[in-house]
């Protein structure tokens, strides 16, 4: 009787032919750097320790000036200072997931983790170089945007670059959202909803500072409602920089290696 030709393919012939290392249903949970050997809480709290520190002396500080204790709160402190030392701690975070995310991508041949490093640079570009601040500056000199009643023009020209810089990272997730594989889909669905509530400390606080600071011009409070909102800001997008930070480093339930298909 002749033979009958089969198609089953031996499990390990991924492994005989040496084919290359291609992401796994659990890459996404693998570290990127396994010299990272923290616990994802561990690490996760140790960053927002740093966090709250800056955070509580600017509260400190900000209370021992309205005593007149101190004249200022010191410029290298401050959390809404570009350049002082909690934005440049914000950048670091940034730019160790951009890095994290691009080796993850080169090490394991998977597409989506660069194209998420693309987003998260971005948002490194945006924070370190204030681009939606001085963009929007000229662009609503360019369109002679005036002031309303409730938004300076310069913040209508931010909000329009912002917008421009969320359709380029939507346009980016939508791409990632049609992957078929789980892994992308989960690595995705998990940074989506970092970078929405990033947007809402970035975009949606700022506007409703915007309002409020229309509102209350010449008050007593002004100054005030300003030092808060300043705070919950930036303090909410160095908090979401600290879990975004620990979440790309140690996944939960992550490998310290990736493994290959079919192993």
């Amino acid at each position: 009787m002749p033979k009958v030709f089969s198609a089953e393919v031996p499990a390990n012939i991924g492994s005989k032919l040496h084919l290359p290392l291609r992401h796994s249903e659990e890459a996404a949970l693998t570290r990127p750097f396994s010299f990272v050997t923290l616990r994802f809480r561990t690490l996760l709290l140790i960053l927002l320790s740093i966090d709250f520190a800056f955070i509580l002396v600017n509260v400190v500080a900000a209370v021992a000036k309205d005593a007149h204790l101190i004249s200022n709160v010191p410029t290298l402190l401050k959390i809404t200072e570009d350049r002082a030392l909690p934005e440049d701690f914000n950048y670091l975070k940034w730019l160790v997931i951009c890095i994290a995310l691009a080796w993850t991508s080169l090490r394991d041949r998977w597409l989506a983790p660069v194209l998420w490093a693309v987003v998260f640079l971005i948002i490194l570009i945006d924070d370190s170089f204030q681009v939606h601040e001085h963009v929007g500056s000229s662009l609503s000199e360019w369109l002679d945007l005036h002031d309303s009643a409730l938004f300076d023009g310069k913040d209508v020209g931010e909000l329009a670059v912002f917008g421009a810089m969320g359709l380029l990272s939507l346009s980016i997730v939508a791409i990632l959202l049609r992957q078929r594989d789980h892994a992308s889909r989960l690595l995705s669905r998990r940074y989506l909803l970092i970078v929405l509530v990033l947007g809402f400390f970035g975009v949606g606080v700022d506007a409703i500072h915007s309002v409020i600071a229309h509102l209350t011009y010449g008050t007593s409070i002004a100054s005030v409602l300003a030092q808060l909102f300043g705070m919950i800001e930036d303090g909410g997008e160095m908090l979401v920089a600290s879990f975004a930070t620990a979440i790309t480093l140690v996944p939960d339930g992550s490998r310290a290696t990736p493994q290959p298909l079919g192993a």
